[in-house]
Parts: C-alpha cells; structure tokens; sequence
C-alpha cells in the first residue's frame, strides 16, 4: 500500500528560518545528509561533489513534532536498509 502513496519525487531542500542559531549563510538551500560507514561502495574521491540518482531501501522508524518554532514541523526518522546507484539521464 505505501509504494501507491510515494510515486512522487519530493524535494528535500530548506532554508534556516528564524532559529536561534543560524548558519553564516542562511539563505542557503540545505538538505538532510546521509552518513554510511563500514560499507564499500562504488564511489572515488574525485567524484565527490557531483550528483547521483539511488534507489534507497529505508526502514520508517518515527517521527517528531517540533514544538520550538513559530510553525508547527514534523521530522521523520528512517534507518538506511540498503542504496543503488542507477544511471541518471
């Protein structure tokens, strides 16, 4: 049932709004990161900086309200299962 919900690519990009502690540029487009360790993949370190396409397995482990700002917002948690790297057009 929720691969009929997620058809749509959704853009994770944001900006630092009114937060006490802001980054020295705040007009910034920022994403959530990905860490992975103790995995090999098929990657160089000439490579870094450029984009790539995946297919990601992710297991929805929660989420949280935000309570702190002036808007009510939602962070979701999911535990990184396995990627795939494809061929981008």
């Amino acid at each position: 049932m929720a691969n009929k919900l997620f058809k749509k690519k959704i853009n994770l990009g944001y900006k630092y709004d009114d937060a006490v502690v802001k980054p020295s540029s705040s007009k910034k487009i920022n994403y959530p990161s990905m860490y992975i360790s103790n995995t090999k993949l098929p990657l160089k370190a000439e490579e870094v900086g450029n984009k790539f396409r995946a297919i990601v397995d992710v297991d929805f482990t929660g989420i949280q309200e935000d309570t702190n700002k002036k808007e009510k917002s939602l962070s979701y948690n999911f535990d990184i299962i396995a990627i795939q790297f494809v061929n981008s057009k």
